[in-house]
């Protein structure tokens, strides 16, 4: 399953169980959601995307020392956020970078009006708890959490945990302990129009005549 597809799965899972959370409270956080300075709902540009996420040379995820020979530059180039046209007006932007200093797999959209829709973040599940806290403090506490039964291919259940904060303006930030799988997490930033597009919402005239 290619990058894509699981972005897709990953934010159609999430809607769902964002849908599943009851009617959303009108409470909300008391600053708008950002991440890396970068604000949901905010304008921004792709240069200002990818020099906000980016990982300095040099950053050593495994155990060995940290280090920024040639080889770690062509890497780091390879992964780096990376922004373009996505032929509609849109700008998509995807690549590496990091999340409570654990490697994190992102696609950002801005919008034909120059705002951030959509800020997907994929983590692997084992920084779940650390993430989890970071946005707690960053935050405060969420304003929804809720705990469904999930079931996978095999039929196995586990136990899912869902976060939801409410920000300005419509805007969302939803973590997921499970994003598709069992193997990785999901913190999904989003403005309503974004939800809108992901969950097949259409703001169609009734009428064209």
């Amino acid at each position: 399953m290619d990058y894509r597809t699981k972005l897709v799965g990953a934010l159609i899972f999430g809607l769902t169980c964002t849908g599943a959370l009851a009617a959303r409270h009108t409470a909300q956080v008391s600053q708008p959601l950002d991440f890396k300075t970068l604000v949901i709902g905010a304008p921004t540009t792709p240069q200002q995307v990818e020099t906000a996420l980016a990982i300095p040379c040099g950053v050593s995820f495994g155990p060995g020392p940290a280090k920024c020979d040639d080889l770690d530059k062509k890497i780091q180039e390879m992964r780096r956020v990376k922004c373009g046209d996505s032929g509609d007006g849109r700008q998509i932007c995807n690549g590496t970078t990091t999340m409570a200093v654990s490697p994190a797999e992102v696609n950002l959209v801005i919008g034909t009006n120059g705002m951030i829709e959509r800020i997907h973040l994929t983590i692997s599940d084992l920084a779940y708890d650390e993430v989890n806290q970071a946005l707690n403090a960053k935050f405060g506490a969420a304003q929804h959490v809720s705990h469904p039964t999930l079931q996978n291919g095999f039929g196995a259940t586990f136990r899912q945990e869902n976060s939801l904060w409410n920000g300005p303006g419509g805007t969302e930030l939803l973590l997921s302990q499970y994003a598709g799988d069992t193997d990785h997490s999901s913190v999904y930033f989003s403005t309503r129009a974004d939800r809108d597009l992901v969950s097949g919402v259409s703001h169609a005239p009734s009428s064209d005549l």
